[in-house]
């Protein structure tokens, strides 16, 4: 798959060429955590993925068909590939910074 990417809230997943080879798998299915509601993107319990984390980065490998789920938001289904996880991010003109977006 080249050069695709899903949203779900403020997780962003955009498909990656390779996972890089110093990336660990962990034994959680948390893409992104809530900072405000306690919510989370994650991977659906039964799902063939696994979460890895490479320095402060994390990866996804979907072996199949994947739900993605958050308690707010509308499940999606993500299909086979390598992809990165990243959070949205929001520019405040008025302080000048960029921050990230909280679900």
């Amino acid at each position: 798959m080249k050069n695709a990417y899903f949203q779900q809230g403020d997780c962003l997943i955009r498909s990656v060429p390779e996972i890089p080879a110093e990336a660990k798998e962990v034994g959680e299915r948390v893409l992104v955590e809530g900072e405000h509601t306690g919510h989370a993107h994650r991977v659906a319990r039964n799902a063939e993925a696994a979460v890895l984390i490479a320095g402060a980065m994390r990866y996804l490998r979907v072996d199949a068909d994947t739900p993605i789920e958050h308690e707010e938001h509308k499940t999606i289904i993500l299909p086979p590939g390598t992809y990165r996880i990243d959070q949205v991010r929001e520019y405040d003109h008025f302080k000048e910074e960029a921050r990230a977006v909280m679900d």
